[in-house]
């Protein structure tokens, strides 16, 4: 056994044999040890709640048996040149290497299918696209590789600040380019926080009307009632007042209800009272809400304040209980005897033609 102790380039064959095993020994618990854990622990996650644990299993998989390996090297390496003067450079690299294999754990779980989005949108109540998602995942992918370039530089002490002044720069040149698309960008993101609205979604400004399709960090895709597709910048979304329709739990109608000056004031408590009664009766409509008063003398009209709220924000079935609603009145007006009054102008003569508050006097 004495031939293990000869010497290779100053180094012992005995050395050589233990790091080559080593890296052997590394190569094998990879293959056949460490796959079978991770696989055996995904498994056991996916059985339980939706499988974060499994996810973030599966992002560090590969970075985790690559880190074995370059450990099982950087362990070898170090048993060969126990005593070089390179070493300190080796110590930098295997740092450099963590640095990166964790770092490529971490940019796949930050992939636009990581659950990390979908926790996001379900805590912050934000039903969040496909187009946002893979924008904040860019967004947190590349703020990581900035992170990593820039723990790599400090190991081998270079100074950023050159490079960050330049970026300063270019940045600054870049905004002033793009200043209408930064706006919009913005605007994006405070909708995407502040939450105005959501997909699905029925909104309306002065400019536009319609359902919420697609939400994304420069424009807001609305689908109007014409079954256009409409896409507005999202800075004209959040720089004027936004109605959101979808937000209200119940619909308003509201309008005034004229009878001929030929109804009398028996008359018009017994039908007043109808009117109450049977809007009282119907479930579709809140019964706190109804109002049916006497209001005006109009010009033509004794008019009646007739509203409720409607208990659905759907259109269809606002306007078939509204429809329905009027028919009732419609039928309430004739079992009563009454009759709706329309616009009408009377004309009276005075020793002359009157018409219109003017009058014309016939001269002898």
């Amino acid at each position: 056994m004495n031939f293990l102790y000869y010497q290779i380039w100053g180094v012992s064959i005995l050395r050589i044999v233990v790091s080559i095993g080593i890296i052997l020994l590394a190569a094998i618990l990879n293959k056949f040890i460490i796959k079978k854990i991770l696989k055996l622990i995904q498994r056991i996650a996916g059985k339980g709640r939706v499988g974060f644990t499994s996810k973030v299993l599966e992002s560090f998989e590969k970075p985790l048996i690559n880190l074995v390996m370059i450990t099982a090297i950087y362990v070898a390496i170090i048993n060969i040149l126990f005593q070089n003067e390179n070493l300190i450079m080796i110590h930098r690299l295997y740092r450099v290497s963590i640095i990166i294999t964790i770092s490529i754990g971490f940019y796949n779980l930050l992939a636009t299918s990581s659950v990390i989005f979908d926790r996001f949108g379900k805590k912050y109540r934000v039903q969040t696209s496909e187009v946002i998602k893979s924008f904040l995942s860019k967004i947190a992918r590349v703020i990581l590789v900035i992170i990593a370039i820039t723990l790599v530089a400090k190991e081998f002490d270079y100074d950023l600040g050159t490079l960050v002044a330049g970026l300063g720069i270019a940045g600054l040149a870049v905004s002033m380019a793009a200043k209408d698309t930064l706006a919009n960008l913005i605007a994006g993101i405070i909708i995407v926080f502040d939450k105005p609205f959501d997909l699905g979604d029925w909104i309306s400004n002065s400019e536009v009307e319609g359902v919420v399709e697609e939400i994304n960090f420069r424009n807001t895709r609305i689908r109007t009632f014409e079954k256009e597709l409409i896409c507005v910048p999202n800075l004209n979304l959040v720089s004027e007042a936004l109605k959101n329709h979808s937000e209200r739990k119940m619909r308003r109608v509201k309008f005034a209800l004229g009878l001929t000056y030929e109804t009398k004031s028996s008359q018009m408590i017994v039908f007043r009272e109808a009117v109450e009664k049977y809007l009282m009766s119907l479930n579709e409509i809140d019964k706190e809400s109804i109002v049916v008063r006497f209001s005006d003398f109009n010009d033509s009209s004794l008019d009646i304040m007739i509203m409720y709220f409607v208990k659905t924000t759907e259109y269809t079935e606002y306007m078939k209980i509204k429809e329905s609603v009027n028919l009732e009145l419609m039928n309430i007006v004739e079992k009563q005897g009454l009759s709706v009054a329309f616009p009408t102008q009377s004309l009276y003569f005075e020793n002359g033609l009157a018409v219109g508050g003017l009058k014309w006097y016939y001269l002898d």
